[in-house]
């Protein structure tokens, strides 16, 4: 799994030089209105990813779909990206069926399965190389939306600092006793409540994922401000004080209002004796800034698989709903 992880700056830069191979005519989407994104699990990530790197800087509205119904307001007028690594995932492929009845402009997102052979002819689709699990393939999943997205806006990503620094992310894990081995050290035998600042929200999201699939193991996470107004009545009680571990992820870019009420809440937690570990984002434009904590939560949910004696690849369980689903 290891070797999955420190091949991400590779497949990153694999992804561009697909994408930016590919002929597109931009002109078929001059008339959008509103775009969705649709995706579930490791697939659906780059959605979340996506749209916290984008609601910012489009002047049209932009949804993260995870059901198998697409919103009521999908039309033609509708920019549909539906993205699943397998092409079979069923949530995406109902999902599929409903635009084209609605005649959305719709860009398919896989490596193979029914939603390849559905949209490679009639359909912009980008085929992704084959025989990674879909949560190591974000990659390949998220720069085909980002390459499109961006052509929607005059806003500078930051994608050059993205490639020139993206090595450099993984580098120290190559050390022994690195920030991931020390983290995991600290988090093995803890369940992680992980709290992110708002616009850190997929990166909270992807942590809890990646441990939830590589240990086998429970974790949660939560973000600024929201939680500040119900999850924080929860750090009175004595219970499990020995139990859980919080992470706070936290934006270099965040608000001064936004600073002071992480630093606060922090404040509240160790006065309440709870364990906290603190983390920043790093990066000077947002593309980099958003997936800069992302390679540490990768390996620390590796590493915590290999601590607990499990092995981090197979999900037996997802695979046995989805048999029992076909049944």
């Amino acid at each position: 799994m290891f070797d999955l992880f420190f091949s991400f700056p590779e497949y990153c830069k694999d992804s561009k030089d697909r994408v930016s191979n590919k002929k597109i005519d931009f002109s078929i989407y001059e008339d959008i209105q509103n775009i969705v994104i649709s995706g579930m699990g490791g697939s659906g990530f780059s959605a979340d990813f996506i749209f916290y790197l984008f609601k910012n800087y489009l002047k049209m509205p932009i949804l993260i779909n995870k059901n198998y119904n697409l919103p009521k307001f999908v039309s033609d007028k509708t920019l549909l990206f539906l993205v699943s690594y397998s092409g079979n995932t069923e949530e995406t492929l109902s999902n599929l069926e409903e635009g084209i009845n609605r005649k959305a402009k719709i860009i398919s997102i896989t490596s193979n399965g029914e939603l390849l052979e559905k949209t490679k002819e009639n359909y912009l689709s980008f085929e992704i190389p084959k025989g990674l699990p879909p949560r190591m393939a974000f990659p390949y999943l998220f720069y085909p939306i980002y390459f499109i997205l961006k052509n929607f806006t005059q806003f500078d990503f930051g994608e050059d600092e993205f490639f020139e620094k993206l090595d450099s992310l993984y580098e120290d894990f190559k050390n022994k006793n690195n920030l991931g081995d020390i983290l995991a050290d600290k988090i093995v035998d803890k369940i992680p409540i992980i709290y992110a600042s708002d616009s850190l929200t997929p990166v909270g999201l992807r942590w809890k994922q990646e441990i939830n699939e590589n240990s086998k193991y429970i974790a949660y996470n939560l973000s600024f401000p929201e939680l500040n107004h119900n999850e924080s009545v929860f750090w009175e009680s004595r219970d499990l004080k020995d139990k859980i571990i919080f992470i706070i992820l936290r934006d270099k870019f965040d608000s001064p209002q936004m600073k002071k009420r992480i630093d606060i809440s922090i404040e509240l937690l160790k006065e309440r004796k709870w364990e906290v570990i603190e983390l920043f984002s790093s990066g000077e434009k947002p593309l980099f800034n958003l997936y800069s904590l992302i390679p540490l939560g990768d390996y620390i949910s590796i590493k915590l698989a290999y601590l607990k004696n499990v092995e981090p690849l197979p999900v037996k369980i997802i695979d046995e709903l989805k048999k029992r689903l076909k049944l």
